[in-house]
């Protein structure tokens, strides 16, 4: 698939999200997990919801990864126990759409990785948001998932080459 990567400025958003180290084989077993206690938090105690979910990536590497699942809200709030509550970052990101099954989801981090490269740029932790609905769209084709690179600056506020 090829991918259209864009340059685009995020407003930090609010979140609440639980994190989790795993090994790469377990992603959709911990999202599967995670998703539903996150939710059940939100609604236990009177969070709304502001978008789809989302799930970032953090401290990637040869022994696995960590992962925070969660959902943008429509004000902070506060987290208890393994909830945790946050922010996603403003700032500027590199973003792309796949079109299609999670399986493929790496290919559209590698043409990000390759566009930040192309641009002498670095890039912070990414992170995903889920557009489609797995379970309101049964036919993996048709989801929808937006990655999401955010581009580093220097300390003195310019790209990073």
């Amino acid at each position: 698939m090829a991918y259209e990567i864009i340059e685009k400025h995020l407003d930090e958003k609010a979140v609440i999200f639980m994190r989790k180290r795993i090994r790469p084989q377990e992603i959709a077993a911990a999202l599967g997990e995670l998703f539903p206690a996150v939710h059940q938090f939100s609604v236990r105690n009177g969070i709304v919801m502001a978008g789809p979910p989302f799930c970032r990536y953090r401290e990637l590497g040869a022994e696995g990864m960590t992962l925070e699942a969660g959902m943008p809200i429509s004000a902070p709030a506060v987290g208890e126990g393994d909830v945790l509550a946050g922010t996603l970052p403003a700032g500027r990101v590199a973003s792309t759409i796949h079109a299609g099954p999670y399986d493929d989801l790496p290919q559209a981090h590698a043409a990000i990785e390759a566009w930040l490269e192309e641009h002498e740029l670095s890039g912070g932790d990414a992170w995903e948001v889920y557009l489609t609905d797995p379970g309101l769209v049964e036919d993996p084709a048709d989801w929808r998932t937006e990655v999401l690179r955010p581009i580093e600056t220097a300390p003195d506020g310019s790209s990073e080459p």
